[in-house]
């Protein structure tokens, strides 16, 4: 077969070099028979106007391969964790309020369901010490003294000191103690935190005591 450098394409008329030109071997010239442009141009209008169908099949394949989907999908977040959180940031960040009208309608649906969820969560220690902090959030946002600190501080100040209270030194569920209080101005920075359990909390009440090491 005679080899060629230059084919015209018959969408666009215009002569272009073979590079312009994807391979087929069925084909006599072993070419397509439109360019890379066209051929791409025409892909685009075939899928806008059978984009029901394609999204039928998508559909009914996802459903009959969701176990192999699923694992597929696990497997290539473990081995492209940063990519795949970014990926998925992106799509919270264009989809917000769809997904807030989802969660909206999806609280109301399974109002047990997540009422039971959330007493059980509660009763674990990372979610008696996550309720604290919550708590504690809700009074100085009311106080206005400023400050805050993410649950990863909170949990690294812990480790610190081997999650132990700094005042009877027994490792117990540990609650949030501003050294400065509250009430007194201080501010819900991690920087005017200390762990203690809850009786000794209570004992400090309102004194300025600084346990830290």
């Amino acid at each position: 077969m005679k080899s060629i450098t230059h084919k015209r394409c018959p969408d666009c008329g215009e002569t272009k070099p073979i590079s312009e030109w994807y391979k087929n071997k069925y084909n006599s010239d072993g070419y397509h028979g439109h360019c890379k442009e066209c051929t791409r141009k025409r892909a685009r209008k075939y899928a806008h106007a059978h984009n029901d169908i394609r999204r039928t099949w998508a559909r009914q394949y996802r459903e009959q391969n969701r176990d192999e989907i699923n694992e597929y999908l696990r497997n290539w977040s473990k081995k492209n964790n940063e990519e795949s959180k970014e990926i998925k940031k992106r799509y919270r960040e264009s989809h917000r309020e769809e997904l807030r009208l989802k969660n909206i309608e999806y609280s109301k649906k399974n109002k047990k369901k997540i009422k039971i969820k959330n007493k059980r969560y509660r009763k674990t220690l990372i979610g008696k010490r996550n309720h604290l902090i919550g708590q504690h959030r809700r009074r100085v946002k009311k106080l206005g003294n400023g400050g805050s600190f993410s649950n990863i501080e909170w949990e690294r100040l812990c480790a610190k000191y081997d999650y132990k209270c700094l005042c009877c030194g027994r490792k117990k569920i540990l609650t949030v103690d501003h050294i400065i209080p509250v009430i007194l101005g201080g501010s819900n920075s991690i920087d005017n935190i200390q762990p203690l359990c809850r009786s000794c909390n209570c004992k400090k009440s309102t004194k300025i005591i600084d346990l830290r090491r």
